[in-house]
């Protein structure tokens, strides 16, 4: 996302098999996320409402970091990277607070769809 988008709402989407949830060249704050499902969440639902009951910041400091610096790609497997995401979810606040999923979703949302079994 661009740092450029403003007042826009991402709700209900299904955010799976990206290398990142979100990166972007700036700040996020006059946007809203909530209530989409991402893959890697690692939450839980206490209540069983469908929806976590810890907030995600999809936007990881590595993403950050590769938006400045694009050739720091190579580390994007390494022990560190894998580190730097451990970090991030015992200590939220080394994430950009900038933009939050308040309300993750459990499971990807129904497309409407009705032919499945």
């Amino acid at each position: 996302m661009f740092a450029n988008t403003m007042s826009t709402t991402f709700q209900g989407n299904s955010f799976t098999g990206n290398t990142f949830d979100v990166t972007t060249n700036g700040d996020m704050a006059a946007n809203t996320v909530d209530g989409n499902y991402w893959d890697r969440y690692r939450g839980y639902d206490l209540d069983r409402n469908g929806t976590g009951d810890v907030p995600h910041r999809p936007l990881s400091l590595f993403a950050s970091l590769l938006e400045r610096t694009p050739y720091a790609v190579i580390l994007s497997r390494s022990l560190l990277v894998q580190l730097l995401d451990v970090v991030e979810r015992l200590l939220p606040s080394v994430s950009s607070v900038s933009l939050v999923d308040e309300h993750p979703l459990m499971r990807p949302p129904d497309d409407g769809d009705d032919s499945r079994s």
